[in-house]
Formats: structure tokens, C-alpha cells, sequence
């Protein structure tokens, strides 16, 4: 019997769907529950191995209120537990789902529409928003619950089309895998995802955990995102714009209101365009850039970070100051910086410039994308300047 069912591609599991959805619900925060129209027993396209798929899964809190519905999920269960005749998820993943990312007075949230769209009239289709940070603190807690035997440990998206923004503007990312796996310690989980297809697929790994009053600590691993690609994801328009792939570490500690708190970066910008959101941008190597940032101190430093392009190259450091909103100096942000081991090519003369030390300090007014140069002081072998002005000021 085993046999043969390993020989279908599916098996009806219709009689099931009620034993199932108080399985998942199990997993579930208190009073949480999930409907599921139809499931079957399948072939899992990522290993081969057999999974459940549940058919039109809705989710709902404890009000009863709709909270995601999704046309697929696949549940992989637990042998340990299914030789002793319970079903026991052991994961839950959403597959080839279409969620749109959404920013209102709140901050984001998640969105999955119900159907498809009808031609001809738009976009009508029902949606219902989600917080983002709460479907964040949901998988926390579902893969908190349960030990031992048949314990839950992995949720994920595959596939997922992930739409940015609203209306004629919107973007989309896809194919879009995100997976959360359990983890010994306490509130914690790691994580795996990975954007596009092919070699240059653009990933991100690494651990999430959450603390008693809500601060998520996140650290992560990533290769090949490309900055200009995730610009739609980003609150403000960007200082500056890179086409290059960015792959390095970060760790960030993230406030129950979605807030960033600290953030410490070490990453490589590889070669590509790179500069100002208007204008020309120069042609770039590579960018080495570290820096850590604390909200609290209201302070960017910038460890030395080195740009190499052609034969242009140079080291920076320095401190930006960010006052947080409400206080007296918020929109104005003081700047220092160092400039090290300059080298300008100058293909006229054929002689490049080479300024050992070039430093400025300004104040950066983030209203009118202005830097207004206080001090610029400019040193080289044969003779040394200082020099005042502002650089931008348009929109």
C-alpha cells in the first residue's frame, strides 16, 4: 500500500482537512485557528520527499478576523509522530503566494489578496493587512510552541511574487523564499532567503530573536543584493544609488515600533554605478564600507571604508551626527569627515593628484539635500587650501 502511494503524484486527502486544521491550529497562539478547503498528499517540488498541500488556507485570530488567506500551503509532518498516530506538523510553508508590502501611518505591513484579479476592472480583489512586526511575533510564537516529539521547526514563502507599493507605480521582486527555522535558544529563529533565480540569486541568512520587551535582534549574512533593486522597500529615497552587488554582514537591533535602534555594517559594494539619486554617477570597482550607527547618541560613525575606481581610490572615516526627531538641531546633521590616501587620476596630464589628507566638516540639512561646507581643508605634497561652500540644494 506504502508503494503504491509513493507511485502517485496525488492522493485526496479531503477526509483529513478537519484532523489537519486542528493539527496547524495546535501550533497556533491561543484561539488562532486556520480553514482549509481541500488537501492532498503530493510530491514536494524542492526534494522529492512527500508533503501535504491544503487547498485555499485562511488564517484567523482569536476575534475571529481574517488575517492572511492564501491560495497554497504545503505542511510537511512529523514520521516520529505520525508512526504513533497523531499528525504533527513538523513544517509549514506558504507557496507561490502574491503578497504586496504596504507602508500607512503604522509602518508596514503584509497584504495577500483573495482571487484573482478580473480583467478590465482594476484590482478588486479583497485585501486584509497584516503588521508586518506582528507576523513577525507570529512566527516567533508558533515555532515557540510544542517540544520533543512532532515539535514544529520550520514556517517559510516560496515562490512568493512580493509587489512594493500601490496603484500604476507599484514594483514587484520575485521569486521571493523566505524560511524561519527553530532554534534552541529562547524566542529565536534562523532564517534563509533568497531572491531572483540563477548564480547571481541575491541571499540572506542568518538569526532573528526577540527579547521580553519586544526588541528584535537581527544578524545576517548577504551576497549579491543589488540596492537599486530594494529602493521601493526603503521609507526615504536613498542619499545615494548603487547598481553593484552588496554582500557582507549586519547586525541591527529593531524597536517594538519598528524603529532602528543600533546597527553595525561590514559590506563590499561590487562594480557597477555609484552616486547621487540625480545626476551623474561615477563608475566604481569596488566600495568597502563599515559602520555603526546608535540611535539613542544619534550618531553615524563611519570606520575606514575605502573606494577604489580605475585608478581613483581613497580611505574615509569620520562621524555624522542624526538628532532624532523632536529635538532642537532634527533635520540638521553635523559632518566630519576624513579623507585618506587620496590618488585622482587625470588622464589630460597623465599625472594623478594624490592628497594625503582632505577633511570637512559641514552640516548636512536633510530638507533642502543640501551640504553646506563649513571647513574643507585640502592637503598635498606640494602645497595645502582651505575652502568653504555647499554642495546640492536642489530637489
Amino acid at each position: 500500500a506504502v508503494a503504491a502511494l509513493l507511485a502517485l503524484d496525488r492522493v485526496p486527502l479531503g477526509f483529513l482537512v478537519s484532523r489537519l486544521e486542528s493539527a496547524v491550529d495546535a501550533r497556533l497562539p491561543a484561539g488562532y485557528s486556520v480553514e482549509v478547503a481541500d488537501a492532498s498528499l503530493e510530491r514536494s517540488r524542492a526534494n522529492g520527499g512527500l508533503v501535504v498541500r491544503l487547498d485555499e488556507t485562511v488564517l484567523r485570530d482569536e476575534q475571529g478576523a481574517e488575517l492572511f488567506a492564501v491560495p497554497q500551503a504545503v505542511i510537511g509532518l512529523s514520521l516520529r509522530a505520525l508512526a504513533s498516530g497523531s499528525l504533527a506538523p513538523r513544517s509549514i510553508h506558504v507557496v507561490d503566494p502574491e503578497i504586496s508590502l504596504i507602508e500607512d501611518e503604522t509602518g508596514f505591513a503584509l497584504s495577500a489578496p483573495r482571487g484573482a484579479p478580473l480583467p478590465d476592472e482594476g484590482d478588486p480583489r479583497a485585501w486584509t493587512a497584516t503588521s508586518l512586526l506582528d507576523a513577525l511575533g507570529l512566527a516567533f510564537t508558533v515555532l515557540e510552541s510544542g517540544s520533543g516529539i512532532g515539535a514544529l521547526q520550520e514556517v517559510g514563502v516560496e515562490r512568493a511574487r512580493l509587489v512594493l507599493g500601490q496603484g500604476p507605480d507599484s514594483r514587484s521582486l520575485e521569486p521571493l523564499t523566505l524560511v524561519l527555522k527553530r532554534r534552541a535558544a529562547k524566542r529565536t529563529s534562523g532564517f534563509d532567503a533568497s531572491l531572483g533565480n540563477g548564480p547571481g540569486v541575491a541571499t540572506l541568512s542568518g538569526t532573528l530573536s526577540e527579547d521580553e520587551t519586544g526588541e528584535i535582534a537581527i544578524d545576517l549574512t548577504m551576497a549579491n543584493l543589488v540596492l537599486e533593486e530594494f529602493e521601493p522597500l526603503l521609507v526615504r529615497a536613498p542619499a545615494v544609488r548603487a547598481s553593484g552587488p552588496l554582500s557582507g554582514k549586519a547586525a541591527l537591533r529593531v524597536g517594538p515600533e519598528g524603529q532602528v535602534l543600533s546597527a553595525t555594517l561590514d559590506v563590499n559594494i561590487g562594480a557597477g554605478r555609484f552616486g547621487p539619486p540625480t545626476g551623474e554617477a561615477m563608475l566604481i570597482d569596488e566600495i568597502s564600507l563599515a559602520m555603526d550607527y546608535d540611535r539613542s547618541a544619534g550618531r553615524l560613525s563611519i570606520r575606514p571604508s575605502t573606494l577604489l575606481a580605475g585608478e581613483n581610490r581613497g580611505t574615509l572615516s569620520g562621524v555624522i551626527m542624526i538628532p532624532k526627531k523632536g529635538d532642537f538641531a532634527y533635520g540638521t546633521w553635523p559632518v566630519q569627515l576624513e579623507f585618506t590616501n587620496v590618488r585622482i587620476d587625470d588622464p589630460e596630464s597623465g599625472w594623478p593628484s594624490v592628497f594625503p589628507l582632505v577633511s570637512v566638516e559641514a552640516f548636512y540639512l536633510r530638507d533642502m539635500n543640501m551640504l553646506n561646507i563649513g571647513r574643507l581643508d585640502i592637503v598635498s605634497p606640494d602645497a595645502a587650501a582651505s575652502l568653504v561652500g555647499y554642495i546640492g540644494g536642489g530637489p
